[in-house]
């Protein structure tokens, strides 16, 4: 009895930070990173943002439409990644974006 109990509220937590809104992992993305998100739709595991800017250096740069897949796993190490993609005219990038606790980010097997 007790096991299907403990299965039972594995299963409910698992359902409820699946349906984590995007706009809510867009706000903690965006602070104080210099990553700018608007249009923001989808999940906080799989969602997009119809446009996406960097402040580099005191100067904006434009990504276009970005969208993202959330690594569940990486949650595990606290270094949360996520598989990116940004398009805007004959501008793209793909690549891996892991984020530390520090606030560090870093860029893996991407492609601009």
């Amino acid at each position: 009895m007790i096991r299907w109990i403990l299965f039972g509220l594995v299963c409910t937590l698992i359902f409820a930070v699946t349906q984590i809104p995007a706009t809510w992992g867009a706000h903690f993305m965006t602070q104080g990173t210099g990553l700018g998100l608007s249009g923001i739709s989808g999940s906080l595991w799989c969602g997009k943002a119809g446009m996406a800017s960097v402040r580099i250096d005191g100067r904006d740069y434009s990504l276009g439409e970005l969208t993202w897949h959330l690594q569940p796993m990486s949650l595990l190490t606290l270094k949360p990644c996520a598989d990116l993609t940004t398009s805007l005219e004959r501008q793209q990038v793909t690549g891996t974006a892991c984020a530390s606790t520090s606030g560090a980010l870093q860029l893996s097997d991407t492609n601009i």
